[in-house]
């Protein structure tokens, strides 16, 4: 006859599991529902060019909420608005970059969409699709972001070897903190 002592252990793991994670699942859930509250104040702010306000409660949900593709979606979209609404191009093309991660096909729609969130998809769009175009966005933000590593690297060097703890040279008073001189052939 067989043990039946592994299947019941299995189980028992099993129970002991859905037991943990039921908390954690009725957290998530009520963090959904505060997020579908959250989306209709956001959309409220942004009607009433509350935009800042609206960008705060978006992305407070975005950040902390699985938040299901369409959702997603309906919060990028509002968001990209907000950015929009603030001038803020940078953000709503970021918004849009995501938007489109989501769901590459997404198409605006001219009805009932800014018409600058609509040309701003359809830039986007145009960037994936012309390797070129991404290419030369990408260079820049390389050339900024390694101007802003050699810069780092350089301010760290100066700290690690003493540039501006009252070293010989620098303006300070001197003093014997630097490394003695050599001296003089000859001598």
């Amino acid at each position: 006859m067989r043990s039946f002592a592994p299947l019941v252990v299995v189980m028992v793991a099993a129970w002991l599991g859905l037991m943990a994670a039921a908390p954690a699942l009725a957290v998530a859930q009520e963090a959904e529902a505060a997020c579908a509250q959250e989306f209709e104040r956001a959309e409220e702010a942004y009607f009433s060019a509350e935009f800042e306000r609206a960008i705060g409660l978006l992305t407070t949900c975005l950040d902390e909420v699985a938040l299901s593709p369409d959702e997603r979606l309906q919060f990028l979209r509002v968001l990209a608005f907000a950015y929009l609404g603030t001038e803020a191009m940078a953000d709503a093309r970021m918004a849009v970059e995501h938007l489109l991660d989501v769901d590459p096909a997404y198409t605006p729609d001219p009805a009932t969409d800014r018409p600058d969130f609509v040309t701003l998809v359809e830039e986007v769009k145009a960037t994936r699709e012309d390797p070129a175009a991404a290419s030369e966005g990408r260079s820049v933000w390389r050339w900024v972001a390694g101007s802003a590593l050699t810069v780092a690297a350089g301010i760290g060097a100066a700290v690690l070897l003493g540039g501006g703890n009252g070293g010989p040279g620098n303006g300070n008073g001197g003093g014997d903190d630097g490394l003695p001189t050599p001296p003089l052939p000859g001598n």
